[in-house]
């Protein structure tokens, strides 16, 4: 049995509330000019991000993936990052219906 959708459904798209670890990161302009490829090659968002002297931006991920991840940016920026953890939060989290 295939399941139509309708068009305004998959226009609108549907989302997904889970509580998430936040992780802040504090980088310079040259290594956000990197920070991109990271993101997509981990299908990540960035949020709330900053721009002064530095960058600082937040990205949310699965509370069981927190620690892989940091572990992860600190390899991508050959340990050059600096890392926070900002707690739980509640984010709305796209769903494939495909």
């Amino acid at each position: 049995m295939q399941v139509v959708l309708p068009l305004a459904v998959k226009e609108i798209g549907i989302v997904e509330i889970k509580e998430q670890a936040g992780i802040q990161i504090q980088m310079s302009y040259a290594q956000y000019q990197e920070y991109g490829n990271f993101l997509k090659e981990h299908n990540l968002m960035e949020l709330e991000t900053n721009f002064t002297d530095q960058v600082d931006t937040i990205i949310f991920v699965d509370k069981e993936d927190k620690e892989d991840t940091k572990a992860a940016l600190i390899e991508f920026f050959n340990g050059k990052v600096i890392l926070t953890d900002q707690g739980l939060r509640e984010v709305e989290v796209p769903v494939n219906l495909v």
